[in-house]
């Protein structure tokens, strides 16, 4: 599935944990690698593309699969 606006994803953070957030944009160049702007679920359903964006390695953030969700 191609990440765009809205669409849910799992970050990987430093300390190994997945935290699912929601993509602001697709894949852009960032300063020194590839990223995706994201926010977090609470943040983006309150302000929409108008939420605060976090720069993402894009290497560390994932389309969840069905069975990752369900567990959360």
């Amino acid at each position: 599935m191609e990440i765009h606006e809205g669409t849910p994803v799992e970050v990987t953070t430093a300390g190994g944990d997945q935290v699912s957030m929601v993509a602001l944009t697709a894949v852009v160049a960032g300063r020194d690698m590839p990223v995706i702007w994201v926010a977090t679920i609470d943040e983006y359903k309150r302000k929409g593309s108008a939420a605060h964006r976090i720069p993402w390695p894009a290497q560390y953030v994932r389309v969840p699969t069905s069975a990752s969700t369900r567990d959360r």
